[in-house]
């Protein structure tokens, strides 16, 4: 069993916990990206938990289990969708919800733009509702923490024929944030520390899931103010941790099924790496203020990019910066590995940098080790054997899941080969095969700068001259 395959069975199994049975990935993912709304229709009246609601009141129901919020405010309402706040009347330990837990209700409206228009918008919405399923369950599976905002669970009303959500409240969003009444180094420490944790969120989500969100902006990001650092006088930028959320555009593939939401810019919905983070960076640009933060970020483009900026792209006076949305190429400079090398040297007292390839690293480890477990690849390697960096072995012996301590790094499907770490002296990378005629050799040990995407860090005088 590939990566792949393994990690969609693991999201499968976990997904039906928020609500999402019977899903069959290839089939909903092609009505979605269609926006087939009977096939849509079909699945999420028969097999999504039941909503009932009054005013002040809603119940979600599936068989046994139900789960009762109460309204506390109303947050924002956006042109086909609703936002509120709401506190849970109950536990429920499977789904981290807690008995007077706040968290956010987004539910569906009825359009006024005619059915059609009604029934587009609907497979939208669950697409959005999806892709968060299926990040969140990716990050209990696999991560030490959360880089999307964890959904809670979702359902249906038969009576209104509107999907709802729950998912965890956070304390705002970052457009917000950004445009406060902060010192200019204050909103550059900001600015330096959102789109560096994005970067690396990002980094993961395109090598797993072959993730773009395609409307990535500081309002589609938000923060919470960590746990430790709640009653403070005064909050350090330290204190923020940030959260991708509003899905309802994004792209993302599993095992060769594509699931996109909308494309109401009429962009190609490809895969692309370069794209987000192009679209971040321009778009906080476009709406920085005073002057000097605006400044500051144009300069930072021309350094680091070295593209021309045209104002009237930048300028959130008029919508003209909505040109953003439309390109389709762009410099190979946005790659976001990239533009964390270039946020690493830039962050210097700044900050502190959070170590994205270990976090990759730790989160490749767990999905291997999960493969291992699973019995979906077998290592095989002579277990008396002296190990040495150039030590090509012949393999005759089984090697069980408990001898590896750190399992598949990576893997070549089209070669059934895999690269596994062996609990040797030397933390020697060993790279060997499934198939017991091959021989296994021992290859010298990967290094974090190796492994960030194999691109050099540039000097300070090199990022002059580029």
């Amino acid at each position: 069993m590939d990566r792949d395959t393994y990690i969609i069975r693991e999201i499968i199994n976990n997904i039906t916990k928020f609500g999402f049975n019977g899903l069959d990935i290839s089939t909903i993912f092609k009505a979605i990206s269609e926006y087939n709304y009977d096939a849509v229709f079909e699945y999420v009246s028969t097999q999504l938990p039941t909503v009932t609601h009054s005013e002040r009141t809603i119940v979600f129901s599936k068989s046994s289990t139900s789960m009762t919020l109460n309204k506390s405010r109303n947050i924002t309402a956006g042109s086909y969708n609703k936002i509120e706040e709401w506190e849970s009347k109950s536990t429920n330990a499977d789904l981290g919800i807690n008995n007077y837990q706040r968290l956010v209700l987004k539910y569906s409206l009825r359009s006024t733009d005619g059915i059609e228009d009604e029934k587009k918008e609907f497979c939208i919405l669950l697409s959005d509702f999806l892709i968060q399923a299926i990040l969140t369950s990716f990050q209990d599976l696999f991560l030490d923490h959360m880089i999307t905002i964890p959904l809670k669970y979702v359902g249906y009303c038969p009576v209104d024929k509107s999907l709802y959500c729950i998912m965890d409240l956070m304390d705002g969003e970052c457009h917000s944030l950004l445009t406060k009444e902060h010192s200019l180094d204050t909103k550059i420490k900001l600015f330096h520390k959102l789109t560096y944790d994005i970067s690396c969120t990002l980094y993961l989500l395109q090598d797993i899931l072959k993730f773009t969100h395609y409307d990535l902006k500081a309002n589609n990001i938000f923060y919470k103010i960590k746990e430790s650092s709640r009653g403070k006088i005064k909050l350090d930028v330290e204190d923020y941790q940030f959260y991708l959320g509003d899905f309802g555009s994004s792209r993302l593939e599993i095992n060769g099924s594509i699931l996109q939401g909308d494309t109401f810019f009429k962009v190609e919905p490809v895969y692309s790496d370069t794209r987000d983070t192009y679209h971040l960076i321009n778009s906080i640009t476009a709406f920085a203020h005073p002057e000097p933060f605006k400044d500051y970020l144009k300069d930072f483009i021309i350094r680091n990019v070295g593209e021309t900026i045209n104002e009237n792209n930048i300028n959130s006076k008029n919508s003209e910066w909505h040109t953003i949305y439309h390109k389709s190429h762009y410099s190979n400079k946005y790659k976001t590995a990239t533009i964390m090398n270039m946020l690493h040297y830039d962050f210097g007292t700044l900050v502190s940098p959070i170590n994205c390839t270990t976090f990759k690293e730790k989160a490749l480890e767990k999905i291997a080790k999960g493969q291992l477990a699973s019995g979906s690849i077998l290592p095989i390697i002579t277990p008396d054997a002296i190990i040495t960096p150039n030590t090509i072995i012949t393999p005759n012996t089984i090697i069980t899941p408990n001898t590896i301590t750190s399992t598949v790094i990576s893997e070549s499907p089209a070669t059934s080969t895999h690269i596994f770490n062996i609990p040797v002296s030397n933390n020697t990378v060993i790279k060997t095969s499934t198939k017991p005629s091959d021989s296994v050799q021992i290859i010298p040990p990967v290094t974090p700068a190796e492994e960030f995407e194999r691109i050099p860090l540039m000097t300070p005088e090199e990022k002059i001259i580029s």
